[in-house]
């Protein structure tokens, strides 16, 4: 066909129907072709999604060669410039001065005029008084305007006429059926403040409103005016639902120019009266297509009935698409009775239709058909793979499983591309980090990477800038915790405008963790959150005083203690949080008071330049945007004319609130996996359709009722009134008619707790039923898999028994399921490799270390592997209460203190005392314990504990004043090759100067008795142990005959004699032979676990058995965990090996390396240890694991 001549482009609307996008796009490309517009003159498409232009653009370039010259745009867009071409610019402005933003600052002027004392009970306006009360807060006014902003802007759109009545004076509302109804008494202020909005603006202002461009526009198409600046052909492309005024524009427009409509219909039999709200049309002649099915009168079929006479899916999924297309019938038939026509073009096929056709297939045919569930259905295979239903136990299972799923597809051999493939979910903000933590996780290197792009994010989430601002933005609100304040420091833009690079940055957050930081910026901070008595302790301004101090001198000063780590070239970073610090401090003021829009732009403005430094694309554009949306709230105020003062809250919600929606620039089609949010109007065909998310409860999703909406009134539904359901049904819809290949559902369908079952939605759920009905509850069930609540489950690594296979491309994993049988963890012994001398001597503190945890010291000396600890979380509370670690560093720091001073001769106790309290009152100084009257009172506390220790360690140094220091290097054996080497203990104390028999003196910061009678912790003994044991069998000069060690702790004093010396080497020999033995090969032991089964042993009560019975019962809850955790989970090497007691009593070892390893310290203990507790506490003298 030769290229049409312009007469041939000829003004009318055309409907062009198919259930696939692919045809219609078809159509319109062959449209294009056959009757092309002009060279460079513009096609004008109409979309509702950046989405579908792209994908039609593509489509348009593969069908003529090129895409060039077509304009997409939104209806609405094209309906405004379509009204400013019509009517001149000069009349239309470039926006309606009743735009929802600026509306809103009208109505923020006139809300508390109408609530005003002049009003009495029975004014109209009582409702908006009981809601807002006398005196109502700006927020609150703020509100309550955003919500009747958003009414009216829907009522301008779907309901122009009751405004246009309202204008009037009329208080009426008009349904469907052109009936006027009186508006309800309790809603008369929506009239009224209608009526009040209308009398702020000016006559031409009230006629550029849209009620009054709309009526104009359409009489001005009626008139023929202005029909040279009209486009020659406009083109509605793949909406099922639209707007009915912009539907009558169109039909209006259709009179001088050419109108296409390609409408996704899912269906090619007249369907209109299969649901509910038929009777809101007008009956007109129906038409069906040939399609070798006659076409029942649905009209006359009650509606309880209908499932066994059109397609359940259709029926309950389909109602917003029916509305259209019943809409449509009804302008056509009002199109007839003016002399004119809607021609329709029908394309209705299978595409590629697949011999047989898969299961997918089959229901997409049904449902085009309108086949019932009566008729008979081709039988399908179980192995048909077009339809996937997939059970997880949590959002990240479901993407392991998908990830797995697409992985398969990937690999078969087929042209599927990742770009090929669409995941859609209700809420992509929930889902993005899992997102990037699953399928971000393998890099472009790793044959398991998938490209992948998600989009319809809020800036808040796309742009970690936009998330900074927001968090300045409530800087007067929030506590600025030591983990926020970091995170927000370590955003490349906020650290740039510091000088802060990322080492800077993580220096920094080391220096402000150790100087004390936790929340808040400074006293005054604290004080307008409420908790001024709390003071400065702990804010970010002392943790800076105190690294300045530091830095400057380490000496305290007007009560600050300084933090001592800061020094060298990195020093200079202090500075750079010192600046930091100040502008937070400033803005935390500023933003404070209440100020108008224009002082409010200008603060934003400055906050950004003094706080960030932006210099890469993603850093600009997000600052582009921040800017924009400011110049648009600062408009709008300003066109509305409000220049009231406005509190933080609500000058931020207007600045930031429109960063909400997605950025319009995100691409949906961008080459990779697309991840997006379920949206209407997103029919885009792909390959692969996955839904994720599919829970009960979450979609559909639920909107909060407005009991202000007049159009959720009984009687006043609308065909083509918008409703979060309705659009999720009709999203189901679209998903299940745009996979071309496979549908992929999944859901959450079993409890993370207890493994339970959880519904899926309500639609998974109808579509599930509507498959087991037709092909039977076994079918369903082949097309379902439950994912396992692991990755690493077994079940992925067996064959297959009946059910499809369970399968994961995470080959971590295999290693460990390569045999069904577990292998051990380590072979019973390991010998040493070959030509290895004679094992190095130990020290004491080497030999404890392997008693205290022999599996870590295994694994770190025969494997030289460590086990890293846990990062530990940033803590954001001031100290609240102080743990057993903090309590023994606070008593070693007393201890350090204390040691110095108390050999000199004028040592007191009084004065010892008083310089444990000035250590303490530092400590408190430095923010590591309570703040206020808890501080002083912990601090009394321990000064009456350690005034024990300090009388005790005073008198032992009265009564052996003489002090030998003299260094001496043990090794034991004497003759040979030593197996132990260490540095002899000092001092050794002495009543005369020239005694032989000494005191070794150790002074611990901690308790060695137990929380229980009879308990002594024996891991602080360990060290005292192993030394007495190498004295005796050595017996150096300086321990002579008869001397002993002392051990001073916080609740008693233990009195020691040396072991004799045949009994000291042969323990000796014994420890050491364990301690080789322990490099060799891992020993089930842990020392904990053993010092409980072996306190149980000992206990003189049952018979044998009981007591055997009872012993491992109390060591497997101390191993595996009850009430607490277990030695197990605190322990990564144990668990490494032994992951329960299980497992550690199955080596058949157990007992007797307990019993090896504990009985010579057991031994020491019960023949020359003495204990002596401090009097307020119980006479203890058992061992205890602690």
């Amino acid at each position: 066909m030769s290229p049409a001549t312009d007469a041939s482009i000829l003004p009318g609307i055309v409907a062009i129907h198919s259930h696939r996008t692919e045809a219609l796009a078809e159509t319109v490309a062959g449209w294009f072709k056959a009757y092309p517009l002009a060279p460079l003159e513009p096609e004008t498409v109409l979309v509702q999604s950046n989405g579908m232009a792209e994908w039609l653009k593509m489509q348009l370039a593969q069908q003529l060669g090129v895409c060039a010259a077509v304009a997409t745009e939104l209806p609405s867009r094209f309906a405004w410039r379509l009204y400013r071409r019509i009517l001149g610019q000069q009349n239309v402005p470039y926006h309606t001065p009743l735009d929802k933003p600026d509306m809103l600052w009208r109505l923020m002027r006139l809300l508390p005029q109408a609530i005003g004392p002049e009003h009495g009970a029975s004014s109209p306006w009582r409702p908006l008084h009981a809601m807002l009360g006398a005196n109502p807060a700006p927020l609150e006014c703020y509100r309550l305007a955003v919500r009747i902003a958003d009414l009216f802007d829907q009522y301008q759109v779907y309901r122009p006429d009751w405004l246009l009545a309202w204008e009037q004076g009329e208080l009426t509302l008009r349904d469907a059926l052109d009936q006027d109804h009186s508006l309800p008494e309790q809603m008369h202020w929506q009239a009224l403040l209608w009526q009040r909005l209308m009398a702020t603006l000016q006559a031409p202002e009230r006629a550029a409103t849209r009620p009054h461009l709309h009526l104009r526009a359409l009489a001005a198409l009626r008139a023929g005016e202005a029909v040279q600046t009209l486009p020659r052909r406009v083109v509605l492309f793949g909406m099922a639902h639209l707007p009915l005024p912009i539907l009558d524009l169109l039909c209006t427009l259709a009179l001088h120019s050419q109108v296409l409509l390609a409408i996704p219909n899912p269906c090619q039999m007249y369907w209109g009266d299969a649901i509910d709200g038929r009777e809101l049309f007008a009956r007109l002649q129906r038409r069906s297509t040939a399609s070798g099915r006659a076409a029942a009168d649905l009209a006359a079929i009650p509606l309880h009935a209908m499932h066994a006479h059109a397609n359940p899916l259709l029926v309950q999924w389909g109602r917003q698409v029916r509305d259209f297309l019943r809409l449509l019938e009804h302008r056509e038939a009002q199109l007839e009775a003016q002399g004119r026509a809607l021609p329709r073009v029908d394309r209705f096929d299978d595409g590629h239709p697949s011999s047989p056709p898969s299961l997918l297939a089959q229901v997409q045919q049904q449902v085009r058909d309108l086949v019932p569930l009566g008729e008979p259905a081709t039988p399908a295979s179980p192995q048909d793979r077009s339809l996937c239903f997939q059970v997880a136990h949590s959002p990240v299972r479901e993407l392991e499983a998908l990830h797995d799923h697409l992985l398969d597809l990937l690999a078969a051999p087929d042209t599927l591309a990742p770009r090929d493939i669409v995941v859609m979910v209700p809420d992509i903000s929930a889902y993005a980090p899992l997102i990037q933590a699953v399928f971000g996780q393998y890099g472009p290197d790793d044959a398991r990477h998938i490209p992948f792009a998600v989009t319809d994010l809020a800036a808040q989430q796309a742009s970690d800038v936009v998330q900074a601002v927001e968090w300045l933005a409530r800087l007067p609100e929030t506590r600025v915790g030591l983990a926020e304040l970091c995170d927000w420091l370590a955003v490349p833009a906020i650290a740039r405008r510091f000088g802060l690079d990322a080492e800077g940055v993580a220096q920094l957050q080391h220096w402000m963790q150790g100087s004390g930081i936790r929340w808040g910026l400074d006293g005054t901070h604290r004080a307008q959150l409420g908790v001024a008595a709390l003071g400065e302790q702990n804010t970010a301004w002392f943790g800076l005083e105190r690294m300045l101090l530091g830095y400057a001198s380490n000496a305290p000063w007007q009560g600050t203690v300084p933090f001592e780590e800061i020094g060298g070239l990195a020093a200079s970073h202090v500075g750079a949080l010192a600046a930091l610090l100040q502008r937070l401090r400033h803005w935390q003021r500023v933003l404070t008071t209440p100020a108008t829009p224009v002082e409010w732009a200008a603060r934003w403005r400055a906050m950004l330049a003094d706080c960030l430094l932006a210099r890469e694309p993603e850093e600009q554009a997000a600052m582009t945007l921040l800017e924009n949306a400011l110049a648009q709230w600062l408009d709008a105020a300003l066109e509305a004319g409000f220049a009231q003062p406005l509190p933080l809250a609500v000058a931020r919600d207007a600045w930031l609130g429109a960063l909400q929606a997605p950025a319009p620039t995100q691409r949906f089609h961008a080459g990779g996996v697309t991840f997006c949010t379920l949206l209407p109007m997103r029919a885009i065909p792909f390959r692969v359709v996955c839904l994720l998310g599919m829970d009960d409860g979450v979609y559909p999703r639920q909107s909060p009722p407005n009991d202000m909406d007049l159009m959720r009134l009984p009687g006043m539904f609308r065909p083509g009134d918008r409703s979060r359901g309705q659009d999720d049904r009709q999203l189901m819809l679209e998903a299940l008619l745009s996979a071309r290949e496979q549908l992929f559902i999944s859901w959450v369908g079993k409890s993370v707790r207890d493994n339970s079952a959880r519904a899926p939605s309500v639609l998974v759920a109808q579509l599930r039923d509507y498959l087991s009905a037709r092909w039977g509850n076994a079918l369903l069930q082949a097309l379902t898999v439950e994912h396992p609540l692991q990755p690493f489950n077994p079940a992925y690594f067996q064959a297959s028994r009946g059910k499809r296979a369970l399968h994961t491309w995470a080959r971590e994993w295999h290693p460990a399921a390569a045999s069904e049988q577990a292998q051990p963890f380590a072979p019973t012994t390991l010998a040493p490799p070959q030509d290895t001398p004679e094992p190095p001597p130990l020290t004491l503190a080497e030999i404890a270390a392997i008693w205290r945890n022999p599996a870590e010291q295994w694994f770190a000396r025969r494997l030289q592997t460590r086990f890293a600890p846990l990062p530990q979380l940033l803590d954001d509370c001031e100290p609240l209460r102080v743990h057993g670690l903090q309590r023994w560093q606070a008593f070693d720091a007393l201890r350090q203190a204390v040691a110095p001073r108390i050999t000199q001769p004028d040592a007191s106790l009084a004065a010892l005392q008083s310089l444990c309290a000035r250590q303490l009152q530092r400590l408190a100084a430095s923010g590591a314990l309570p703040a206020g009257a808890a501080a002083a009172q912990l601090q009394q506390q321990w000064l009456q504990e350690w005034h024990y220790v300090l009388e005790h360690w005073l008198a032992t140094h009265h009564s052996h004043p003489f002090a030998s220091h003299r260094p001496q290097l043990l090794q034991w054996p004497a003759d040979g090759a030593p197996r132990i080497v260490d540095w002899a203990p000092t001092p050794w104390l002495r009543r005369h100067a020239h005694e032989t028999q000494a005191l070794l003196l150790h002074v611990l910061p901690g308790k060695v008795l137990g929380s229980r009678k009879g308990e002594i912790r024996l891991k602080s003994l360990l060290q005292t142990w192993l030394q007495a044991l190498l004295l005796g069998a050595v017996q150096p000069a300086e321990a002579g005959a008869g001397s002993q060690l002392r051990i001073i702790a916080v609740d008693a004093v233990l009195d020691a004699t040396l072991p004799p010396k045949a009994q000291a080497q042969e323990w000796l020999q014994h420890i050491v032979t364990l301690a080789h033995r322990c490099q060799q090969q891992p020993l089930p032991f842990d020392f904990v676990t053993a010092t409980t089964w072996w306190q149980a042993m000992r206990k003189q009560n049952g018979d044998d058995a009981a007591r055997q019975q009872d012993a491992l019962g109390k060591a497997r809850q101390t191993y595996d965990g009850g009430p607490y955790e277990g030695q197990a989970a605190r322990n990564p090497a144990l668990a490494r090996i032994w992951p329960d007691f299980a497992a550690l009593h199955a080596t058949g070892q157990f007992e007797a390396v307990a019993q090896a390893m504990l009985e010579p310290l057991y031994a020491w203990l019960e023949q020359h240890v003495t204990i002596t507790a401090r009097e307020d506490t119980d006479d203890r003298a058992e061992p205890a694991q602690h």
